[in-house]
């Protein structure tokens, strides 16, 4: 009687990340949906506080890009003005050692933020027409993110060189030029609207 080795089933569950053939896990590509708020120096007229949306579609395991929208206000003190601005920025991204939506990782990126300041016309010592002051600045950004599921919290720093170097007349007419650089910090929410099969 020749004996019949038992049939093997194999069952693979496509919604868990791949592995290679060493082992390691491979991440598949995402698109995450996000709002924040940011708290801004170095604008046009001084700093800003506001409001920003974006999205982070990842290419891989380690690359990103990230585009995002920002509005803000000057804070009281300053010359009243709003600040609308786009911002795109490509990132490496550093996972942490954990599994897939629990833990924290490191987003380095590098960008260019574009827009306008409006600043508010004024009749306090003599009268100011409004003005649109372009905005043009280059620089890095760092991201801390801490994933719990479909949601990450995102705590994040942008830096960056005045391109545009535009002068907006104050209360007194005379022209004033911006402070050559800025600095954001960013706090966000984002939300994992996307997970492509794995690659």
């Amino acid at each position: 009687m020749d004996f019949v080795e038992p049939t093997q089933v194999v069952v693979i569950d496509e919604t868990s990340p791949r592995l290679t053939p060493q082992g390691m896990r491979v991440e598949a590509p995402e698109l995450e949906a996000g709002v924040g708020s940011f708290l801004m120096s170095g604008g046009a007229t001084g700093g800003y506080l506001g409001v920003s949306t974006f999205l982070i579609d990842e290419l891989g395991e380690t690359w990103a890009l990230r585009p995002s929208l920002v509005l803000g206000e000057s804070v009281p003190g300053d010359p009243r003005s709003m600040l609308v601005a786009a911002r795109f920025d490509t990132c490496a991204r550093v996972p942490g050692n954990y599994e897939h939506g629990a833990g924290v990782g490191l987003d380095l990126c590098a960008g260019l933020d574009a827009g306008f300041s409006y600043v508010a016309a004024t009749d306090q010592l003599m009268v100011v027409p409004s003005q649109i002051v372009p905005y043009l600045d280059i620089g890095p950004s760092v991201g801390v993110r801490a994933e719990i599921g479909r949601l990450a919290v995102l705590l994040r720093g942008v830096a960056g060189i005045d391109l545009a170097r535009e002068t907006y007349r104050d209360a007194t007419g005379s022209q004033v030029q911006g402070a050559g650089g800025m600095l954001r910090l960013e706090l966000g929410f984002s939300w994992l609207v996307h997970h492509a099969e794995p690659r």
